[in-house]
């Protein structure tokens, strides 16, 4: 094995783990910033945000987020939507 060998192979880990960090949750949105779905994690809620309206390709805000890790409020298609913590956690975005 050569030497240029050794030194890509570290920097080919490196870009997997950018690729990884750059798939986000809701959670990890700022106030006013804005993000498109992507996934919506399969779980029992699962249904039930889809038909509220957070389905993969649909643009979200961050309105407000309550302190103490309180519910979070989302700009969604016009309306306001507030969810908790762990709902927001299921929403897969890209910014």
């Amino acid at each position: 094995m050569s030497d240029s060998e050794i030194k890509l192979q570290p920097y080919f880990c490196n870009c997997q783990l950018l690729v990884k960090v750059a798939r986000r949750n809701l959670t990890n949105l700022g106030l006013g910033d804005t993000g498109t779905i992507v996934e919506v994690v399969n779980h029992e809620l699962t249904p039930r945000l889809i038909e509220m309206g957070f389905f993969p390709g649909k643009q979200v805000r961050t309105l407000f987020k309550a302190p103490f890790g309180g519910p979070v409020a989302f700009d969604l298609l016009g309306s306001i939507v507030s969810l908790r913590i762990d709902e927001a956690k299921l929403i897969i975005i890209e910014k």
